[in-house]
């Protein structure tokens, strides 16, 4: 994402408000907004799939089993993409897991 950010192709914000502990229906308007939700395994995660936004969910193997493991589709939210850590590794890196053209079609 910061070579995507630092060509201009992708604008890549973070927003502290609304919080979502405090005020769930701010935070599902602003994910509504979004053309794209890049998050790990939390509320914003199944908001963004319960609105129907299309999202890149990370999940650690260790706690993925609810996300099915070895797959990187849900069959509860057909938008979501869904990014594991390999086995006894961090996330860093994993970019390469996306589905094959993904990352075009968003970003064009």
């Amino acid at each position: 994402l910061e070579a995507l950010r630092n060509q201009g192709c992708v604008t890549v914000a973070h927003f502290d408000e609304p919080d979502p502990l405090k005020d769930l229906d701010g935070h599902a308007a602003l994910i509504s907004t979004l053309d794209l939700v890049i998050c790990v395994s939390n509320t914003t995660a199944h908001l963004a799939g319960a609105l129907g936004v299309p999202a890149w969910t990370l999940v650690p193997v260790v706690d993925a089993w609810h996300w099915f493991l070895d797959r990187t589709d849900s069959p509860w939210y057909p938008q979501h993409e869904v990014v594991q850590a390999a086995e006894g590794r961090r996330m860093a890196g994993r970019s390469d897991t996306c589905r094959s053209g993904t990352p075009a079609s968003v970003f064009q």
